[in-house]
């Protein structure tokens, strides 16, 4: 009897031991409290994907403003985002859809009313590569958009995009070529003609006349 009550006793106590063996082998591979889990790089992965079709940018600077400019969109219709700060605090964020590509950004104070404008030059899609201007001026209380008028009248004529702008002596210039009515798209002939505009307070574009 004693011997039986043996075996049983230390089959028993083999028993446990299988399992307490068992016990402690399923839980190796999970984590301890504490530890730390390996997660997929969600940022780095956004990140990329954000930059990738930034195809212009640029940060510009008028007194106490920082205007970022920045262009997005891999095809003909792309967006134009502006962010204004003035003293390092938020003025305005704002985007506009624009057709083309951006030639050159800057900021001014054309018509001399002491808020600064900016200026962005699109050329836009197509063989005419037409040119564009995205202004607005900014305050402290958000932005205001410019207006350039269409060409008309004999500023127009002969008159089939390739543009080109630049700011000189506080004025807007812009300067194309001048085709003929036989003239081939890439084979100007008339030479160029460059149109200065002056600001108002309006906001307007007037054309200078002479």
């Amino acid at each position: 009897m004693f011997l039986k009550n043996a075996f049983f006793m230390l089959l028993a106590a083999g028993l446990c031991a299988c399992q307490s063996q068992t016990a402690t082998e399923r839980t190796t591979d999970a984590p301890t409290i504490g530890e730390a889990t390996p997660t997929p790089k969600d940022t780095d992965i956004t990140t990329t994907t954000m930059t990738q079709d930034v195809t212009y940018q640029r940060r510009l600077v008028n007194e106490n403003y920082a205007i970022s400019v920045t262009v997005q969109g891999e095809e003909n219709m792309k967006d134009l985002q502006i962010e204004v700060l003035r003293g390092g605090k938020l003025v305005t964020e704002f985007t506009e859809s624009i057709d083309g590509q951006v030639a050159g950004s800057m900021t001014t104070d054309l018509n001399k009313n002491k808020h600064p404008e900016v200026l962005v030059f699109v050329e836009s899609s197509g063989s005419g590569s037409y040119g564009l201007v995205y202004g607005y001026e900014l305050t402290e209380k958000g932005k205001s958009p410019l207006t350039l008028p269409p060409l008309k009248g004999d500023a127009a004529e002969g008159y089939m995009g390739h543009d080109t702008f630049k700011v000189e002596n506080g004025r807007l210039l812009r300067t194309f070529p001048v085709y003929a009515d036989t003239d081939a798209n890439a084979k100007p002939t008339g030479g160029t003609r460059t149109l200065t505009y002056t600001l108002g307070n309006d906001l307007v574009f007037a054309l200078e006349k002479g």
